[in-house]
C-alpha cells in the first residue's frame, strides 16, 4: 500500500524520469519492464481477441423472436443486450453477446464463447481460436434449428473494443 501511494504521489510524470538504456522501474507494480531510450518509452501492450459465432443485428432479432416469441425486444438495436439478459434470467447461461463492426460497416452480434490475451496478435494477423467443444456445444444449446445455424459463422476478432462499443 505504501508502494501504492508513493507512485501516486509523484508529482513528476514518467516522462520525466531519467532516460537510461532498459531502466528498470522500481515502482511499476506490474513488473513490466519499461525500455527507456533516448526519444523513446516502449511498453509492449497485449491485444485482446474474442472467438464465437456472429449473426447480423437482423439475423439475431429474427432468431430471438423465433426462439423465444414472448420475449420483449423493445428496441432492435440493443438486441445483444436484450439476448444476454434474456439467456441469463430464463436459463441460467452465461453467455456473452456483444457487438462488432464488419469492413461493410454493417452491425453483428457475437455470441462469444472465447476470450484471450495475445502477445503476438495484431488487429491483422493473430491466431483464430480453434472450434472445440465449448464452441460446438454452445451452438447446439442456442441454435438446434438448421434454419438458424446455416446463418451462423465461426469468427475469431482480435482487439474487438475497435471494431465494436
Amino acid at each position: 500500500m505504501q508502494q501504492l501511494l508513493k507512485i501516486l504521489s509523484n508529482p513528476y510524470p514518467v516522462s520525466a524520469v531519467p532516460r537510461t538504456p532498459n531502466y528498470k522501474s522500481n515502482t511499476n507494480l506490474f513488473n513490466l519492464e519499461l525500455h527507456r531510450f533516448e526519444h523513446l518509452t516502449a511498453i509492449h501492450l497485449i491485444m485482446i481477441k474474442i472467438g464465437g459465432y456472429i449473426l447480423s443485428f437482423k439475423d439475431a432479432v429474427s432468431w430471438a423472436r423465433r426462439r423465444y416469441p414472448d420475449l420483449d425486444i423493445y428496441d432492435e438495436g440493443l438486441i445483444p443486450n436484450i439476448i444476454e439478459d434474456h439467456l441469463l434470467s430464463a436459463e441460467g447461461m452465461k453467455v456473452i453477446c456483444t457487438v462488432t463492426i464488419r469492413e461493410d460497416r454493417k452491425l453483428f452480434c457475437v455470441f462469444v464463447t472465447h476470450i484471450a490475451d495475445d502477445p503476438y496478435a495484431t488487429q491483422t494477423h493473430f491466431a483464430p481460436f480453434p472450434l472445440d467443444d465449448r464452441a460446438i456445444s454452445l451452438r447446439q444449446k442456442l441454435f438446434p434449428l438448421k434454419e438458424d445455424s446455416d446463418k451462423l459463422e465461426f469468427v475469431t476478432i482480435s482487439d474487438p473494443s475497435d471494431k465494436g462499443y
